[in-house]
């Protein structure tokens, strides 16, 4: 595949937080590679894991124009919907938004609150899927959908994850 998992210990969220961004293109060095049992969850589809650690270098590439950052795998609704295996798995879906709640606080385990909306869409087949976004990209959401005609929008979701 094309993907790899990459994780570091909390300790080096300083060193790296400002290189883990959206489309970043990265050059690193000085990193552990390994492969992962097909027991081991991984948040994408992959088998393959980089472990930052204190001595690896991060640097940004300048001239990236002709490198894609994107790559989809659409999953069809019923897959997601019928998931049930005891492992987290990440998913990419797409669908023409039907139907979007109003935003709400949501009271969390943990004490603190933060927003919640819920966001229907719809497939090629007429299949929905409920999505649930929370924090600031139920907020985004809504203000991208202030800017465009809400009708026949389409929403494109990445490392969409199944409630177990």
């Amino acid at each position: 595949g094309d993907q790899i998992e990459a994780i570091y210990q909390k300790t080096y969220l300083a060193k790296f937080q400002r290189f883990l961004q959206e489309n970043s293109i990265l050059h690193l060095q000085n990193f552990y590679l390994s492969f992962l049992s097909s027991e081991v969850p991984a948040a994408i589809d992959c088998r393959l894991q980089i472990q930052l650690q204190d001595k690896t270098i991060i640097m940004e590439l300048d001239d990236t124009e002709d490198i894609p950052c994107y790559k989809f795998t659409f999953t069809d609704f019923d897959t997601i919907i019928n998931y049930t295996q005891n492992k987290k798995k990440t998913f990419d879906a797409i669908g023409r938004i039907i139907k979007i709640s109003e935003t709400v606080n949501q009271q969390l385990k943990r004490g603190d609150k933060t927003l919640k909306k819920y966001v229907t869409i719809q497939n090629e087949r007429g299949n929905n899927l409920r999505i649930t976004l929370w924090g600031s990209v139920a907020a985004e959401l809504e203000r991208e959908l202030d800017q465009l005609n809400r009708q026949n929008t389409l929403l494109v979701i990445t490392l969409l994850s199944t409630n177990l």
